[in-house]
């Protein structure tokens, strides 16, 4: 059986699924495919009740809307965030709820959006609103582009297998043949007649180029399922749920899963190297949050060459992911030779909503996130160097283990000083 993913919305929603998010999947009608356990808690509906709604019934938009935010992110691929005053309500089950959407593409076109509800009237919603929905814009990227990776070897495994059934087609007419040329000899009887057949049938068929071809396609088969397990092996571990604290981790592994689940974004503008230091202690970490920052980064670079080469087709940048031991920390450093970010910016790009992309390209919570993350809950450190037209070099450093204020303190002090490196 072949696989496709021939639904990208359902799909979505299932990966999101998978960390346990509060998230409806729509299609490009506003029509709701998928909604989450934990989406159809939070409204107080029964999934038999929503899929096939249109979203208007489920989803009220706000009172002085001109259109339904979600209908319009449809409309134009421009995500709607809770923050900033596109906070939306809900009234499914009496309910107010505020909502942030995000289009699902695949190869530019706009399939769909991902819906995340978020129920809490704590103070600090604003903040979750903004982690959640960066998480799913992320996340609802990833899904369309792995939804995209999967289909390209499945789609030349199923015409490899339609070919090897009628190659066997072929060869067991020869055998057959061949079996009929046995029997004649044996009984003593002509066998001219069937040897100038195998000849003709033999001749027809190529068999000449046939075993070359088959091995070919044998061998293609093995790696397109290979690429498809990878593929699924690295989405598992990156969408693994979060620990409930710090766990020793593989950051090295975590690398080559985020940037896998990511190749979509960067595969048709840029070769990938992955410069590891194989003898890399493990890092106390939240791995999957950590994995996150590094796929921001990888979509940044790739973003940032795609503007570079639009104008010369079939140029490739290039992006290099490193890891070192540098004393007590794991250094992580992404450098991209894309268009480079202004050096009177550079102080700003870690700001929250501060973003260098044209509008309704940029969330401009990336890299706020990324520092969030590493700064504030690794205790670690993230620095920017870049050069307009020459790219850019994003360097992390976190703590082996756990460290204190005044390591803290010094460990900046280095960076800042150039000593960390």
């Amino acid at each position: 059986m072949t696989f496709v993913v021939k639904d990208p919305i359902s799909f979505a929603g299932r990966v999101l699924e998978t960390v346990k998010e509060a998230v409806l999947a729509v299609d490009e009608q506003g029509v709701l495919r998928y909604a989450s356990p934990a989406a159809a808690r939070i409204i107080g509906r029964q999934l038999d009740d929503v899929l096939g709604c249109p979203v208007e019934g489920i989803l009220k938009p706000p009172a002085n809307a001109d259109e339904h935010p979600v209908r319009g992110c449809i409309r134009d691929g421009v995500a709607r965030k809770g923050a900033g005053g596109a906070a939306d309500s809900c009234n499914g089950n009496g309910r107010s709820l505020d909502y942030a959407t995000v289009p699902v593409t695949i190869d530019g076109t706009v399939v769909g959006a991902l819906v995340a509800l978020n129920s809490s009237s704590e103070p600090d919603r604003p903040t979750t609103e903004s982690v959640n929905a960066q998480k799913l814009e992320g996340l609802g990227r990833i899904a369309a582009g792995v939804a995209h990776e999967i289909n390209t070897p499945t789609q030349y495994v199923n015409d490899n297998v339609h070919f090897l059934r009628d190659a066997l087609a072929v060869l067991g007419e020869l055998v057959r043949v061949g079996d009929r040329i046995v029997e004649c000899s044996r009984r003593g009887e002509p066998v001219d007649e069937a040897i100038a057949e195998l000849a003709l049938k033999t001749e027809q068929a190529g068999v000449a180029d046939l075993e070359l071809e088959i091995s070919e396609a044998l061998e293609q088969t093995l790696e397109g399922l290979g690429r498809i397990n990878r593929i699924a092996a690295a989405l598992r571990e990156f969408l693994h749920p979060a620990a409930d604290e710090k766990t020793a981790a593989n950051i090295n592994r975590a690398i080559e899963n985020a940037v896998a689940v990511c190749r979509n974004e960067w595969r048709y503008v840029a070769d990938v190297e992955l410069d590891f230091d194989e003898g890399l202690p493990s890092v106390s970490c939240w791995i999957h949050e950590f994995s996150q920052v590094i796929l921001n980064l990888v979509t940044n670079a790739a973003h940032s060459i795609a503007d570079k080469v639009a104008g010369s087709p079939g140029e490739m940048g290039h992006i290099t992911i490193a890891t070192r031991k540098r004393g007590g920390y794991a250094e992580i450093q992404v450098c991209d030779n894309g268009v480079g970010i202004p050096s009177d910016l550079l102080h700003a790009i870690f700001v929250p909503f501060f973003t260098t992309k044209d509008a309704g390209k940029g969330t401009g919570q990336g890299l706020a996130l990324a520092r969030s993350v590493i700064v504030d809950k690794h205790s670690g450190s993230i620095q920017a160097e870049s050069e307009m037209g020459e790219g850019a070099v994003f360097t992390i450093l976190l703590p082996f283990r756990e460290t204190g204020d005044n390591e803290k303190v010094e460990m900046e002090e280095r960076i800042r000083g150039g000593l960390a490196r």
